[in-house]
């Protein structure tokens, strides 16, 4: 429940699907749970307020519980940048491996789906990492999905709403279709690229919107040492 898993959770539960939000920190538990966003996004409050209502939302620390409760299992955990450039992979692995634990007691189908940013080749890894701890098999008992967001703080709620793309890729036809069927009121193109493809958009957009931070940034100095307005 950081900021791309309450925007996602609220935007789904005011589809009217019913959302189990996960998170250890029992600060964002108990404000969700009384219809208080625990972070700051223009119309996510109200959002919050009308699913937890609605009994749409709740939240818990209880993974297991969340999981066998579950038709799909959404993974918003952050993966930040080490100092080498890779990404700190430590949380997605945590929490890979805990709803892997929640699924060896699961009889019925869960879709497991990632918007986290992954580099390639971490797929495959989290699929071999699930199949090891959970004791079951992919595609027949569990799906791995890879659905990454394209959100953007202060403008979250409608980059959800209207992204530019809906990337969606897995080797289930199972998984990918419930992913589908989960965003089906999104209006926007649904691409179904290559596994590696999907890992790397999300990684090649944040680094160009970094790019594009850090040009905007020397134009500024630029304009600045030569008596030039930046903004026009």
């Amino acid at each position: 429940l950081g900021y791309v898993g309450t925007v996602s959770a609220a935007c789904l539960a005011n589809e009217g699907n019913k959302i189990i939000g996960v998170d250890i920190n029992q600060e964002k538990i108990k404000l969700i749970n009384n219809g208080i966003s625990p972070i700051i996004e223009k119309n996510l409050g109200s959002l919050i307020k009308d699913s937890y209502e609605s009994g749409s939302l709740i939240a818990t620390n209880n993974l297991n519980d969340a999981i066998l409760s579950s038709e799909v299992s959404i993974i918003c955990v952050g993966t930040p940048n080490l100092s080498n450039g890779d990404l700190d992979m430590t949380s997605i692995n945590k929490v890979v491996s805990e709803i892997s634990f929640a699924l060896k007691e699961k009889s019925s189908f869960l879709t497991i789906c990632i918007r986290s940013t992954i580099m390639p080749g971490s797929y495959f890894a989290l699929k071999g990492l699930i199949e090891k701890t959970s004791g079951k098999k992919s595609n027949v008992d569990f799906a791995l999905v890879l659905n990454p967001e394209f959100l953007r703080e202060g403008s979250a709620i409608k980059d959800f709403y209207h992204p530019p793309y809906s990337v969606i890729s897995g080797t289930s036809e199972t998984g990918v279709r419930k992913i589908k069927k989960m965003l089906d009121f999104i209006k926007a193109p649904i691409l179904e690229p290559e596994i590696n493809v999907a890992e790397l958009i999300k990684f090649l957009n944040n680094s160009f919107h970094a790019l594009k931070v850090a040009f905007a940034n020397e134009t500024g100095r630029i304009c600045k040492s030569m008596g030039i307005n930046s903004h026009e």
